[in-house]
């Protein structure tokens, strides 16, 4: 099978070589590699040209006006030709076996989407996460959490689940995928992870991190309101209503720390609220959480 890399790059110069080199050296051969420069303001496209002329002659680039990552990920899936898709950020890289043990993967246990085990690394050293291991992650995970270990980059998944859930959503700034990985198990599509770590994600100090938290802030509220509202839809509540009150509760602990990383007091107040709303009274029987609002509305009004 076919196997597309579909690399989304922003202003990642610097790691680009890397990153496309970590593609075309895997083990398995049957690949094509899609760049999309999505309206980098750095030298990207310069280095992108450079490294299909002189190293990577099969390498696809695709030189497009910023549009974020959804965009990005959709226009190389659009000029995609695999049957497999896989998803890599331009600043991170894989080890060398990393398709070739999903692929292995697929041909063993017939899931949809694959997903591998990650390290972080700073370019020098690597280091282990502490994240629990989801194997077989179902829709209750996704509201809980992102159960993807290793981010968009770990992802490969067979052409037939875009061909029914559709491309990733424009509007979504962040959390494009897990609102994407959410609306595939929704549609009935399973997931399986390959327990080795082929993933290794790159720390670095790019972008303004209280930006960063604040946007996470924002849209973390924007994709659990939908999420809600797909659970009241399709009636979830009546599956294991325990097992999603307790996805929903660990989802807003998840909210209230970014916000209170920015110092966003009424946004922490705001998560207890929806927790009292949505679960009831009873989420307010927490000493945590009770200790929690009293400080928020505390900082709120002195």
């Amino acid at each position: 099978m076919k196997v597309s890399v579909i690399i989304p790059n922003y202003n990642y110069a610097d790691f680009l070589e890397q990153s496309i080199q970590s593609v075309f050296f895997q083990t398995y051969k049957n690949i094509e590699c899609i760049v999309v420069n999505d309206g980098s303001t750095d030298n990207s496209i310069e280095i992108l040209n450079q490294l299909k002329e002189k190293k990577f002659p099969k390498l696809i680039v695709i030189d497009k006006v910023n549009g974020g990552l959804s965009s990005a990920r959709n226009s190389g899936i659009q000029k995609s030709t695999g049957e497999l898709i896989a998803f890599l950020d331009a600043d991170d890289i894989w080890a060398p076996g990393k398709l070739e043990n999903q692929i292995n993967i697929f041909d063993q246990n017939c899931p949809d989407i694959v997903f591998s085990n990650y390290q972080f690394f700073n370019g020098e050293e690597y280091f282990d996460h502490n994240e629990n291991i989801f194997f077989s992650p179902t829709l209750i995970d996704f509201i809980r959490k992102n159960p993807i270990l290793g981010s968009s980059s770990s992802i490969i998944l067979k052409r037939e689940v875009i061909d029914k859930i559709g491309e990733f959503d424009l509007s979504l700034r962040s959390l494009e995928d897990l609102d994407y990985w959410f609306r595939c198990s929704l549609g009935g599509f399973n997931f399986f992870l390959s327990n080795t770590k082929d993933v290794f994600l790159r720390t670095h100090t790019y972008g303004n991190m209280s930006k960063n938290y604040m946007r996470m802030l924002s849209y973390h509220l924007i994709l659990l309101d939908r999420q809600i509202n797909t659970i009241k839809k399709f009636d979830l509540f009546r599956f294991d209503k325990k097992a999603i009150n307790s996805a929903i509760s660990n989802r807003l602990g998840i909210i209230r720390w970014y916000a209170l990383k920015v110092n966003k007091h009424e946004y922490s107040l705001l998560t207890i609220f929806m927790g009292v709303n949505l679960i009831g009274i009873k989420y307010l029987f927490s000493w945590l959480i009770f200790k929690r609002a009293i400080k928020d509305l505390y900082n709120i009004i002195k």
